[in-house]
């Protein structure tokens, strides 16, 4: 069974891959393809894949989210 995905908090600064993927209407697997082709913009801590909120609601064209 899925886990129920939590809200995205609006005082947010970063998303996860698996967020900013839901938020977009895409895959998980096409952020992480892109984040490694260099196309999304992105922060690594560790191993931790931080999105800037930023840049998604960009993409969305500069709708809140």
């Amino acid at each position: 069974m899925a886990r129920k995905p939590k809200p995205i908090d609006p005082e947010q600064k970063y998303l996860s891959p698996r967020q900013a993927a839901r938020v977009l209407g895409i895959s998980e697997f096409l952020i992480y393809r892109e984040v490694a082709a260099g196309t999304v913009p992105h922060r690594k801590i560790g191993t931790r894949i931080l999105i800037p909120v930023s840049w998604v609601s960009g993409e969305l064209g500069n709708k809140v989210i």
